[in-house]
């Protein structure tokens, strides 16, 4: 679960605050009013976040960043573990980061909770300390703390108005009738912070708010990050309606409209399925290596079963395109840690993929060294073909084989040793 030594000092913080030095609510709510660029976590770096919990651990950099900008102490964050326990949430699961998205040149207040709202999770800003929980224990809190928001608002009211107005309505159970045309509208406001918080308040009304779906669409196209990621998670939250209007971007000419339309079929999981065929298609003839990576995480999320059929047939095609897609959607089957026998006749595949080490297409060997040392193999796997491919002339075919080789023999040292100990047992 998540970091002990994290949990550990955000109890501390809330059991014993320091009087000299702690925020009341206004304070804190000063600091989360300003702008999030998230640059310790987002600049260049060995090792991204793995998980929400990851992201969570780190986050605590960037809040007190933005409070030394206000001359206030640190803000405290309590992770409210046993509520999320007991709601089944793991914030160390790796295998649904694979669609995180950071919003940023945005207030901290909107962009956190967007971010969180992605795993399930969220926080509210109680009196001295900001508190990760569950979604629905955060929307009780902050219904408590926001006044009912006037649609009327988000025209005629000031900025300030109009920006509490659109925040509010991400919590408050709105009337489709009164809200989703003036959402809709805020949607293309010049005010990002009122676009990115419309787009989340339209994802929170789900398949109600269809209207919407041609101008996030359209939102797909902007150069503008939040105002992209905010979009593509309210068109995931849409769901199924919304399929038609993101299957005509995922061959768009700018990588970044594709790969956003992809990630956010990805982030509808299985309801997004009728997607599959379309995804296969642009997937197979695609030289985009992003565009191509992004296709297969999502088709393993949509659909691995359907995804996967037919999947030797591709891994054997003429084409190095082919082959390469093939092998990654086998990687992300590894990577999402879903059995390999969900693939039809695994050992072949596994075969297969010790076959492709000899492709002559370099970028294939590679990909096929990179699935082989992060699938479980059986520990009856006969290591020749990996030691072949030590001798590869490519330095990442041979690093790949090597970690692929240390693992294998490692389940086989296991393997004898249980056995010795399982003969030697009365």
């Amino acid at each position: 679960m998540m970091t002990a030594v994290l949990l550990l000092v955000c109890l501390a913080q809330v059991a014993e605050p320091d009087s000299g030095a702690s925020l009341d609510r206004v304070q804190i709510n000063k600091v989360f009013d300003r702008e999030i660029n998230y640059e310790s976590i987002v600049a260049p770096r060995i090792d991204p976040p793995s998980s929400v919990g990851d992201f969570i651990s780190e986050l605590p950099i960037e809040v007190n960043a933005l409070a030394r900008e206000e001359s206030l102490p640190n803000v405290p964050i309590y992770v409210d573990e046993p509520m999320l326990v007991r709601n089944g949430i793991d914030l160390d699961d790796t295998t649904s980061w694979g669609f995180y998205i950071l919003a940023r040149r945005v207030s901290l207040r909107s962009s956190l909770r967007f971010i969180l709202d992605s795993y399930g999770v969220s926080y509210y800003i109680g009196e001295q300390q900001v508190v990760i929980t569950t979604k629905a224990n955060a929307r009780a809190v902050w219904l408590s703390q926001l006044d009912r928001p006037e649609p009327n608002l988000l025209n005629s009211g000031t900025l300030d108005e109009r920006r509490a107005t659109v925040f509010a309505a991400g919590y408050w159970s709105i009337d489709r009738d009164k809200w989703v045309g003036p959402l809709v509208h805020s949607v293309l406001d010049t005010d990002r912070q009122i676009a990115f918080d419309a787009a989340f308040a339209l994802g929170e009304l789900g398949p109600i708010a269809e209207a919407a779906i041609g101008p996030l669409v359209d939102n797909l196209h902007s150069t503008d990050e939040a105002i992209r990621e905010a979009s593509v998670n309210a068109l995931a939250k849409i769901g199924p309606c919304a399929i038609d209007g993101l299957l005509k971007l995922v061959d768009d000419p700018d990588s970044a409209t594709a790969t956003a339309a992809v990630r956010s079929l990805g982030m509808m999981g299985h309801a997004g399925k009728d997607a599959v065929p379309r995804l296969l298609e642009i997937g197979n003839r695609s030289d985009d290596v992003t565009l191509r990576r992004w296709i297969s995480n999502t088709l393993v999320a949509l659909d691995p079963l359907g995804s996967l059929s037919g999947i030797r047939d591709r891994m054997k095609d003429e084409r190095p395109n082919v082959r390469l897609f093939a092998i990654e959607m086998i990687s992300d089957v590894a990577r999402l840690r879903l059995d390999l026998l969900s693939v039809p006749n695994p050992d072949e595949v596994v075969d297969d993929l010790f076959g492709l080490l000899g492709d002559p297409d370099t970028d294939v060997r590679r990909a096929a060294a990179a699935a082989l040392w992060k699938i479980d193999l059986p520990v009856d796997t006969p290591l020749a073909p990996l030691e072949e491919a030590l001798r590869d002339s490519d330095d990442e075919v041979r690093q790949s084989a090597r970690s692929a080789l240390h693992l294998l023999k490692s389940a086989k040292a296991r393997a004898a040793e249980e056995s010795a100990h399982s003969q030697l047992q009365p």
